[in-house]
Formats: structure tokens, sequence, C-alpha cells
């Protein structure tokens, strides 16, 4: 066994401190880690309009391979960590080296009669340190954080345009324009006779003036997720239902077909039901009434 596994089972140097390999490992560790929060952060702000990167939001086309980025360095960081675990055991078990105790101790023994402990500066920038991280856990728990804090603004779509309000929104909820791309709400408001199976027709003014509201604010005109995404997989150009769009479907694929059929939700067309302030444009995941869709 010791043939085969010579650097396992060789004799090796105790080190005061981390080995060379284990100090490597942990500036690997710390470097895509770093990467990791910088990343996540900065998706946070494109998907969901939210921290201190919500600037990016209306960015997403530009900056879409940030979640590979931020895919990649939280697996190597958990390979890098799972490798690091792996040799701490073999110092442990098979070297017979006490840096698992020393993590816990905070002492180590050598082959030199040291004694070293830490002064008094040393100690209260140790608690100092300590504290400061469980300041920073607890402020973190605050969704208004300013690290988490949504920056996403409601849009009056009445102040926009008040016939677009009055006109679509006496029937059914107001749908942000950038749910469907210019060529489906060219089809739409061509055909209001037959909207759906309901007659909604209007005069020509008012329909045109809508018109050239929604194919201003259409998919087209949009940079964020959910705009770039409905226009990626609008693989129909004459589908005028958003919950028709490939996206849609995507998006609500594990949602079992009855949670849409009971009497609080209706149809897959009332957004509303889990969507909180969808109607003024907004579109987050922390505003989803994720308990509504479990419950039966």
């Amino acid at each position: 066994m010791r043939r085969i596994f010579p650097i396992f089972f060789s004799k090796k140097e105790k080190f005061i401190g981390h080995n060379p390999a284990s100090s490597i490992a942990i500036i690997i560790m710390l470097s895509l880690g770093f990467i990791c929060v910088i990343s996540g952060l900065m998706l946070y702000g494109i998907d969901e309009n939210s921290g201190i990167f919500a600037f990016l939001y209306n960015n997403y086309n530009e900056l879409k391979f940030v979640k590979s980025i931020h895919e990649v360095s939280a697996n190597l960081l958990l390979i890098v960590a799972i490798i690091h675990i792996c040799g701490a055991l073999i110092d442990k078990f098979i070297h017979k080296n006490d840096a698992l105790n020393s993590m816990i101790t905070g002492y180590k023994l050598t082959k030199n009669d040291e004694s070293v402990k830490a002064n008094l500066a040393q100690k209260i920038f140790c608690l100092v340190w300590i504290l400061a991280i469980i300041a920073a856990f607890l402020y973190i728990l605050n969704r208004d954080n300013f690290i988490l804090k949504s920056h996403a603004l409601k849009v009056d779509y009445s102040s926009q345009n008040a016939v677009f309000a009055k006109e679509c929104g006496s029937c059914h909820m107001l749908y942000p324009p950038f749910l469907l791309p210019k060529k489906s709400w060219e089809i739409m408001m061509a055909n209001l006779e037959n909207h759906f199976g309901d007659d909604a027709s209007i005069d020509e003014e008012a329909n045109q003036n809508i018109l050239n509201f929604l194919l201003a604010n259409s998919a087209q005109m949009n940079s964020n997720k959910t705009a770039f995404n409905i226009l990626k997989y609008a693989k129909n150009d004459q589908n005028i239902a958003i919950t028709q769009n490939e996206y849609w479907i995507k998006k609500h694929r594990k949602i079992d077909e009855k949670v849409f059929l009971r009497d609080d939700i209706k149809s897959k067309a009332n957004c509303t039901a889990c969507h909180k302030d969808i109607q003024n444009g907004i579109i987050q995941k922390s505003l989803i009434d994720y308990e509504k869709i479990k419950r039966f």
C-alpha cells in the first residue's frame, strides 16, 4: 500500500502553520469566493433589479454571461473545498498530524517546544471581527438592507397612458407591454372583435393610441431579463397569448395544472394571483406567492 500511494503514506514534515498545499488551497478558495460573491450580487441586480448592482437591470443582453461566471466559480469553489477537506482528513488520519485540532484549539504541536499566545491587541482584533461578522449577518437578514434592497419602481400605467389603463384595465389586469413583442401587439390590436372569444372593439383613435403605447414599450424596447427571453423564445410571430410563449411555459412548467383551475386563480392568464405588483411592471421572484402555488 505504501508503494502504491507513497505521497499519502511517506513521512511528511510538520508545519507550524498551514502546509504549502493548504495555503494555496485557501488562497484559491478566497479568490473564488470573492468572484462568486461579486458575480452573485451582479446577477441579483440583473435578474431582480435589486441590490448594489440594480443599475445593471436593463443591460441583461450585454451581461447575461455573468450567470456562467457565477456558476463556474461556485462549482470550482465547491470542488476546491472538497479537495481541501480530503487533504485535511488525510493529514489527520494518515499522517497523524494535528492540523484539524489546531483549527479548534488554536494550538499546534511541533518539534520545537514553542508557546505562542495571542496578545491583548490580537484578542481585541479577533473579537471586533467576530462582532462585525455577526452584525453583518443580522443586517443582511433585513430585506431592506442596501445589499439586497429592491430598486424596482412601480409603473403607473394610468399616468403613462390613461386610455390604455381604462380600456384594457376595465376587463382584465394590466399586462406590462414588455411581455409581448411588437408583432404580437399589432396582431392583437388589429382584431379586437375576437379578443380571446370576446368583442373588445374600441374606436379607431383609442385603438391607435393604445397600439402606439404598446409598441413603444414592447419587448423589443426593453432590455431586462424577462423581455429578452420573451423575444428569445417567441418562435411564433402570430402568437398573442403570453401564456403560450415558450419562456412563460418554461418558467411555469413545474406548476401542477390543477393550481391554475383553483377558485382563487381561475386561469393561467391571471398573473396577479401569484405575482405581486406585476400590474405595475414589476416581476421579481421575491414577490411571488409561492405558498399559493403549493396549496391545493
